[in-house]
């Protein structure tokens, strides 16, 4: 049990620096047509670090409180808070209230949302219990659900550098790590 925890909480951790400098180094590509450099994706993740830890362990928080009722408004929760790593990573310091940004992009688009997610969440949870089932290394039980579809998020809202279709949307400020690119 202990064990568990503790690769749950370093896959939080490391997650919390991974995910920005991936959606970083994603709209760099989208943007400017190259790849931005590693260094500079995980300088990205470095800078957002702590607030990415943050609002994670938030959502964690919340997933939980809410899947603590029933399996239902777990879900529910989940869904609606699932664009709030990428939020960090492409709004960055734009944006105080993640949770509630991410609500707002996920209105009217929950069951879509969810039928994406869903294949992910079903090959997740079998590969997840056929590893389990086929191996007594605890390393391999390390894997997660959220890193099959942690930098997944951005697509359904991000279209071609722009947000599309989403109440409040338009197009995003002149600054975070899309316009930071020498």
């Amino acid at each position: 049990m202990v064990s568990y925890l503790a690769l749950d909480f370093s896959d939080l951790v490391l997650s919390a620096l991974v995910i920005p400098a991936v959606v970083y180094g994603l709209v760099a590509k989208f943007r400017a047509g190259q790849t931005a450099p590693v260094r500079e994706s995980l300088r990205w993740g470095r800078r957002q670090w702590g607030k990415t830890l943050w609002n994670m362990f938030k959502v964690e928080v919340t997933v939980a409180l809410w899947g603590a009722l029933l399996v239902i408004p777990g879900l529910v929760a989940m869904v609606r808070l699932i664009f709030a790593d990428v939020i960090v990573a492409i709004e960055a310091d734009r944006e105080t209230e993640v949770l509630a940004r991410s609500r707002v992009l996920t209105r009217g688009h929950g069951w879509r949302i969810f039928l994406v997610l869903l294949p992910l969440m079903v090959a997740s949870l079998v590969g997840t219990f056929l590893i389990l089932a086929l191996s007594s290394k605890p390393i391999i039980r390390a894997w997660s659900w959220r890193w099959p579809i942690a930098c997944f998020p951005w697509g359904a809202v991000y279209h071609g550098g722009r947000l599309a279709d989403v109440p409040g949307g338009g197009e995003p400020s002149r600054s975070g790590p899309e316009y930071d690119l020498a």
